[in-house]
């Protein structure tokens, strides 16, 4: 599963002249209710994301930029079903 990650990391800047690789783990998010938020509302994009999303971004690109740098955080946080606890959170 690792090496999928990261290949598809390294696909990702795939036309930047040295891709960069930056891995983050679980403490890189810590506060990231603080960051940038953009709420999505309801935006179902099946199959995989169903219902009210928010986004939150702890840095933006440079006007004009056409990608994140990397290294960039960003978590997106989903509603799942009716149950009001039925949250999931996705990391990157």
């Amino acid at each position: 599963m690792l090496a999928s990650l990261l290949s598809a990391l390294v696909g990702c800047a795939s036309d930047v002249e040295e891709p960069r690789v930056h891995i983050a783990f679980g403490r890189d998010f810590e506060g990231y209710r603080d960051w940038l938020v953009f709420d999505r509302g309801e935006d179902p994009v099946p199959p995989s994301h169903q219902g009210r999303s928010v986004i939150y971004v702890d840095a933006l690109p440079e006007p004009g930029a056409r990608r994140f740098d990397v290294g960039t955080r960003i978590v997106r946080v989903e509603r799942v079903g009716d149950d009001p606890r039925g949250w999931e959170v996705h990391a990157m």
